[in-house]
């Protein structure tokens, strides 16, 4: 039977609940398909970050590295500085272990449920892609002012080898496709 180490990381607010009722639709998966995992609570939190003022640092997010997959919960708190769990945890993970691919796909499971008409479940996949460490979606941003004339700005770059390497990934990904 395969066996898979899994990082839990809870996170705030509603993430624990969440991440939780996750690891309960997990444990149906292992029954029915016939693998186990073995987990590791992670308290990455910004209530541990308010209690202790402990940030996450790119050596703890080296030690994730000895998973073979991290189950990420809600991260943020109105109370601890704006960003700073989401800049720590989920872009130090997604830089520090080089994340690069967001990969969303799009499958139909039932022609029903389909606004394109007339189209079969083998003529509707695709995905969507984009990359994960370097545009607006990693970026921390700014915030300025307040009230009326706040105002938010985020700079996006890109880099030559950042861009080749997300549109060859898509390309791969696209040849597999039936």
């Amino acid at each position: 039977m395969d066996r898979y180490k899994l990082a839990v990381i809870g996170g705030d607010g509603i993430g624990p609940e969440v991440t939780a009722a996750a690891l309960t639709v997990l444990d149906a998966c292992e029954q029915r398909f016939g693998f186990e995992t073995e987990r590791e609570q992670i308290g990455w939190s910004s209530a541990r970050y308010l209690e202790n003022g402990e940030r996450v640092t790119p050596e703890m997010i080296d030690g994730l590295r000895r998973f073979d997959a991290i189950l990420l919960g809600a991260l943020g708190d109105p109370r601890a500085p704006r960003g700073l769990m989401e800049r720590d945890v989920l872009i130090g993970i997604r830089r520090r272990l080089d994340l690069f691919v967001n990969l969303r796909p799009i499958v139909l499971y039932d022609e029903r449920l389909c606004p394109l008409k007339d189209k079969s479940v083998r003529e509707v996949r695709f995905f969507v892609m984009r990359e994960n460490t370097e545009d607006v979606y990693a970026q921390a941003g700014v915030r300025e002012g307040s009230g009326a004339n706040e105002q938010a700005r985020v700079e996006m770059r890109f880099t030559r080898p950042g861009v080749e390497r997300i549109v060859r990934y898509a390309f791969e990904r696209a040849r597999e496709l039936p």
